[in-house]
């Protein structure tokens, strides 16, 4: 899951809405491709977002959140069907 850095690189070098509901989807297809690469890249991008909000940008974190947690359902959408 190299795309994994990639997408957390892209979150970290810009914090945007944006992003954070990509990267959500991203997590969500991980998650339909496997359900321990789903749970393995929740964990690592929920710690990433804290620490984007801890030590990057001190903004909007329920927004974001709630932002990333709509792109992971959209992402596992596919495996709901």
């Amino acid at each position: 899951m190299i795309s994994a850095i990639y997408f957390a690189v892209l979150l970290i070098e810009r914090p945007s809405n944006f992003r954070h509901f990509i990267v959500g989807v991203f997590v969500g297809l991980a998650a339909f491709f496997g359900r321990n690469h789903g749970l393995y890249c929740a964990v690592a991008f929920s710690a990433l977002i804290l620490f984007i909000w801890l030590r990057i940008d001190r903004h909007k974190l329920p927004i974001r959140i709630s932002l990333w947690l709509l792109g992971v359902v959209v992402g596992i959408f596919p495996c709901l069907q």
